[in-house]
């Protein structure tokens, strides 16, 4: 993993995934809370760094000013490449979460005085959980 300045890695034009103002939010405060613990991945092309997977902590890093972003550096070819964006991406969509192991962590969080919007949970979702 590297730390490489933010402006210097540009997003991949051809990313399909959307990120909407839910998600934003949940990624911007992750990263308020928790700091960047996962690395993005970027891709050493012929033309320099870019990114490959990542691209939702990528725009909520640049755009709160920071300097450098935590990287996983490959030197795919470009088949790879957008092969692995979008199965990351297809990957989590592909999960579950375990509802009675939520409702308890969430709880827990909750009880300590956490605010659990932190987690990408609000108040409607909490209920519901």
């Amino acid at each position: 993993m590297l730390a490489v300045p933010i402006s210097a890695l540009p997003a991949h034009p051809d990313n399909p995934r959307n990120h909407p103002d839910a998600n934003r939010s949940a990624i911007r405060g992750s990263l308020a809370r928790y700091q960047q613990r996962k690395n993005v991945v970027a891709n050493m092309t012929d033309q320099g760094l870019r990114l490959e997977a990542g691209h939702g902590v990528f725009t909520e890093m640049l755009e709160a000013g920071s300097e450098y972003i935590a990287v996983a550096l490959m030197t795919d070819d470009p088949v790879t490449e957008l092969g692995f964006m979008i199965a990351d991406n297809r990957a989590s969509d592909l999960s579950e979460d375990d509802p009675e192991k939520l409702r308890a962590v969430i709880r827990q969080i909750v009880e300590m005085d956490q605010d659990a919007e932190i987690v990408g949970c609000n108040e409607e979702e909490i209920r519901k959980i």
